[in-house]
């Protein structure tokens, strides 16, 4: 298969598995609506993301950005989504809004695939055309298969729309080390700071990913150089930040929202870990062979980038425990970091699927002076289609 075919081959496989979860994605949301008293369909949210629905209705109906007109309390983390969500109800009535942001969620969905894929190009440089075309499919087909990443995004949670700016943060941090243009690491600064307004303890992300770009490009240019460009992209996030701490404290009079205060305050801190240990540990067994594998990787095969996509998941799942866990299982903190950790996995997996592979030829065939590295444009005669005899002596 030349590479031409393999791109051919590629377009098709990406086409229907996005044809495919869009058709999976319309069933989810018909199966999650409801007919009411009045024999009509009604389209419905996650619980959280209702509340951030009622305040963004209210604001683009000119009540503020409040639960109730005239009580100024910031009962929502997530100012991104519930501002993205007063247009849809600015245009639409409520059970159309919410489908609209149902809908939206497939999209999030099918560009934290792309991304993903986009992301694996920089894991897999030296692989062969065709061995890149099956690593971003798969990745592809991972990110869309990972349930807890749809169902969030599918009811209205900011845990898609986190997930796709961590992927374009992500994808442009590598671009930036790549090529060492400001413009990537300044689109870097502007994907986190969204990121910061769709959920603040994404910061720990940003901690990693400009740590990732400062270490990596720091001896490439004169030091100065480089430390003023992650400083000025580093100062471009921190605008995100106190801009919003500003807003919250003229907008509500509190830095924090109305959640933190009910979550983390009045609980002793071994307490919460205990309770965060409690409840990762289920997500640990769950993604325990995707974990293992991507960890026995770097292990083995050592490499700084690797080593970058897979550190997010373990922030997050740290970041996790010392919050002392979340009321659903289905992974919202740390869902967001896992198709970067898909990225490493489908890396992982063919890479060593192949290693084994080519020692049992090797066993096979000990009087062939070698194997290729990788099977591409060089064909052994035992690779030949079809497999006679006279091939494998």
């Amino acid at each position: 298969m030349g590479e031409k075919r393999a791109q051919f081959f590629e377009r098709i496989a990406i086409l229907v598995i996005a044809i495919s979860f869009v058709v999976w994605s319309a069933a989810f949301i018909y199966g999650s609506s409801f007919v009411g008293i009045d024999g009509k369909r009604y389209f419905s949210l996650f619980d959280d993301a209702m509340i951030s629905m009622r305040y963004a209705w209210n604001f683009s109906h000119g009540l503020g950005l409040v639960w109730n007109p005239g009580e100024f309390v910031e009962g929502y983390t997530n100012l991104m989504m519930t501002l993205i969500m007063s247009f849809s109800t600015l245009i639409f009535d409520k059970s159309t809004a919410a489908l609209s942001i149902q809908i939206l969620g497939v999209g999030l969905m099918l560009g934290s695939a792309y991304l993903s894929m986009r992301i694996a190009d920089y894991v897999i440089q030296d692989e062969i055309p065709q061995h890149r075309s099956l690593i971003r499919i798969l990745c592809f087909f991972c990110v869309l298969s990972y349930y807890p990443l749809a169902y969030w995004s599918l009811m209205g949670m900011e845990t898609g729309l986190l997930a796709l700016l961590l992927l374009f943060s992500i994808f442009y941090t590598l671009k930036y080390v790549k090529e060492q243009t400001l413009s990537k690491l300044i689109l870097t600064a502007v994907g986190l700071g969204l990121a910061f307004l769709t959920r603040n303890d994404s910061a720990i992300f940003a901690v990693l990913i400009f740590s990732f770009a400062l270490s990596e490009t720091y001896k490439s240019k004169p030091a100065r150089v480089i430390t003023g460009y992650v400083l000025g992209a580093a100062c471009l996030y921190g605008l995100f930040v106190i801009g919003q701490a500003v807003f919250q404290w003229v907008y509500y009079g509190d830095l924090l929202p109305n959640t933190y205060v009910l979550k983390l305050t009045g609980m002793p801190l071994l307490s919460r870990i205990r309770d965060g240990v409690g409840f990762v540990t289920p997500f640990l067994i769950e993604t325990a062979v995707v974990l293992v594998t991507v960890v026995a990787d770097l292990i083995f095969n050592f490499n700084r980038t690797k080593f970058f996509l897979a550190s997010f998941v373990f922030a997050a799942i740290a970041y996790q425990v010392w919050v002392g866990g979340d009321p659903w299982n289905y992974w919202r903190i740390m869902s967001p970091a896992m198709p970067a950790v898909f990225v490493l996995f489908v890396q992982a997996v063919r890479h060593h699927s192949y290693s084994i592979w080519h020692s049992h030829l090797q066993r096979l065939y000990p009087s062939e002076p070698c194997l290729p590295k990788t099977m591409g444009n060089s064909s052994p005669r035992y690779f030949a289609h079809p497999h006679r005899v006279n091939n494998n002596q």
